[in-house]
């Protein structure tokens, strides 16, 4: 039962940090779009790039998280014979 709950929150981890990855990578490849979303200051400077790098690295330790709780987070088995 318990595996499968983490099966799920990886998945919604990894998916989570999937989608953040991508919009990150797109703030990376064209920051001047990513800035006219902001409804406070659609054509103020874009911030620096080092922002986006950063939360892209994040994101994707956040999705590897996720999917090493899917896939490779396995239930140890007690070896002592009690």
């Amino acid at each position: 039962m318990m595996l499968n709950f983490k099966r799920a929150l990886g998945l919604a981890v990894a998916v989570l940090g999937i989608v953040a990855f991508v919009i990150y990578v797109m703030a990376i490849v064209d920051p001047e779009a990513i800035k006219a979303a902001d409804d406070g200051d659609p054509f103020g400077q874009p911030g620096p790039l080092w922002i986006p790098v950063l939360g892209a690295v994040v994101s994707a330790g956040v999705s590897g998280f996720g999917i090493w709780l899917v896939f490779g987070a396995r239930r140890r088995r007690s070896t002592s014979n009690q």
